[in-house]
């Protein structure tokens, strides 16, 4: 007698193979997707900290140097080298678009003047995850 078609345990076994390959398959996107955020997130955020120092530079706000242990995460009361910028500002100023609200509004970015063997440049220093 000729059978056609599977035995039960052929079709349970394709159905375990094909749920293990799912299950790697949702794993990997998954990861794919988180990386993707947080590149977003890390470019959204280098893109306001240049729009911070553009700010800086549209104003015409000048800074003297930071002295070279300057710490932005602590910067004391010597605001003459650096100035706190809220986002809200920065977006009011149109230097930087967020129509998608991935930035806090009310967050500080600090641009400050560094010297580095006889290079001076402005810095802008944002805690991480002010953009999500």
């Amino acid at each position: 007698m000729k059978k056609n078609g599977f035995t039960l345990v052929e079709l349970l076994a394709v159905i375990g193979i094909i749920g293990i390959l799912i299950t790697i398959a949702t794993a990997s996107v998954t990861s794919i997707l988180n990386k993707q955020k947080e590149t977003l997130a890390y470019d959204t955020e280098k893109k306001l900290k240049d729009a911070a120092i553009a700010y800086i530079q549209e104003k015409k706000i000048r800074l003297t140097s930071c002295p070279s242990n300057f710490d932005p995460t602590n910067p004391g009361s010597n605001t003459s080298c650096y100035r706190n910028i809220k986002v809200e500002d920065i977006i009011n100023q149109g230097l930087f678009e967020d129509t998608a609200n991935h930035c806090k509004k009310d967050a500080i970015i600090i641009v400050y003047k560094s010297t580095q063997e006889n290079y001076v440049e402005n810095i802008a220093y944002a805690e991480e995850g002010i953009c999500k």
